[in-house]
């Protein structure tokens, strides 16, 4: 998908990717080349300076894989089914709950139950999902939320 966005936004979050990165999330290296890529923009110099510096362990045969010089490898004993199936369900769990509290319904276990039994899903599940969501979109989880 290569939908141009506005370029305020796609600072927005390149800038994000950069604090990620600087706070040692590796994997922010791999979606800020993706999202230079997908917008069609030159890569800021934070992205190849640290590309650079990864690749070059690898061109120097230091190390034997990508995935490593990058620092990105896929952690031992994670499930690749598993997260797969949570990319592809979570955002469909957050619409729904989000839908039910546009319509009045309050955010509870029966509700999760529902969704579940909609999206094939356990209710403790769908809570690790829809928080899992929330989280990624940047949302206050309902306990940080404070009302002054």
């Amino acid at each position: 998908m290569r939908d141009k966005l506005p370029p305020e936004i796609v600072a927005g979050m390149m800038e994000e990717l950069h604090l990620r990165f600087e706070a040692g999330n590796k994997n922010a290296l791999i979606q800020a080349i993706r999202r230079c890529g997908q917008q069609q923009m030159v890569m800021p110099e934070w992205v190849v300076d640290a590309f650079f510096r990864a690749t070059n362990k690898w061109y120097q045969m230091d190390i034997k894989s990508l995935d490593k010089a990058i620092g990105v490898a896929w952690p031992k004993g994670k499930s690749i089914a598993a997260a797969k199936k949570r990319r592809r369900l979570q955002f469909a769990v957050l619409n729904a709950v989000s839908k039910a509290k546009s319509e009045g319904c309050a955010v509870d276990d029966q509700l999760f139950e529902q969704i579940g039994r909609r999206l094939g899903l356990g209710k403790t599940l769908v809570k690790e999902y829809y928080k899992s969501a929330r989280a990624l979109m940047g949302a206050p989880s309902a306990k940080t939320v404070r009302i002054r």
